[in-house]
């Protein structure tokens, strides 16, 4: 329990200041502590820890004057919600190993967007065009597809979205990336939910098989959720203090790192 509880500390900091819902921590996370755990068991318990970080999250952004605009907020919420009830469907056809290596695949190649290309500049608000945001929301259904098959929050396929095409300064990239991973993984959680899994063996202690649901264990998921809850405006403070040049970097090597270890291991 103290483990999962460090990991909520460190997931809250991330997921605000970053951006991401904190699934590149937690996914393989879950795969060392729970190694008899089944990929959807992963992801469905990443998924609802994202879903209740990220309205805590959103809801300190609001509290410092961060409100997300609706017209990028819907297409970025609708687009990750369909993408990840399809991707949730998928991650329960797919062999556990060709899930690990897609995850481990695609944070390897967002750590090295993050690492090597351009920097995002600090840049006035506006709103995209209508064209412009019609192509937010369908390649967030992608992102989401992605999210639903490995357990992300969608978060870092939603923030080079919201540079290279919505226009966003890195200031706001964090409260739009919640924004849209809180609906989204609410479809996730759902889907997951609804399974029956009586016959799969749980690696879980018994105080937390009590709050097993469908793939999603509760008990994992509230307690992650609220270390996060605690450091979760230390993150929203750090956006305010530290440049977007500083904070790419980091979230790269972060990747980078668990991408390999996935890969490798």
């Amino acid at each position: 329990m103290e483990l999962l509880i460090v990991l909520g500390l460190f997931v809250g900091i991330i997921s605000s200041f970053l951006g991401i819902g904190g699934g590149v921590i937690i996914v393989p996370t879950f795969y060392y502590l729970f190694p008899a755990l089944p990929p959807s068991g992963v992801i469905g318990t990443s998924l609802a820890i994202i879903f209740i970080n990220s309205l805590v999250n959103v809801f300190n952004f609001v509290r410092a004057g961060k409100v997300p605009h609706v017209k990028i907020a819907l297409p970025l919420a609708i687009g990750l919600a369909l993408g990840i009830f399809i991707g949730g469907k998928l991650s329960m056809l797919l062999p556990a190993l060709v899930i690990k290596k897609i995850f481990g695949a695609t944070t390897i190649a967002i750590a090295a967007k993050m690492l090597l290309g351009k920097n995002p500049a600090e840049r006035e608000f506006e709103v995209p065009s209508l064209s412009k945001l019609f192509f937010l929301g369908f390649i967030s259904t992608l992102g989401g597809i992605l999210a639903g098959v490995t357990g992300l929050g969608g978060g870092i396929i939603v923030i080079p979205l919201l540079i290279i095409v919505g226009s966003v300064p890195y200031s706001h990239l964090s409260v739009y990336s919640n924004t849209a991973m809180a609906f989204g993984t609410l479809v996730g959680v759902i889907t997951l939910s609804l399974v029956d899994i009586s016959f799969i063996q749980s690696p879980f202690p018994d105080y937390l098989m009590k709050f097993q649901v469908g793939y999603i264990n509760w008990g994992c998921a509230i307690i992650v959720a609220v270390g996060a809850s605690i450091t979760s405006r230390v993150g929203v403070k750090l956006t305010q203090i530290i440049d977007a040049k500083t904070a790419k970097k980091i979230l790269g090597m972060i990747f980078l790192l668990l991408g390999l270890k996935i890969l490798i291991f």
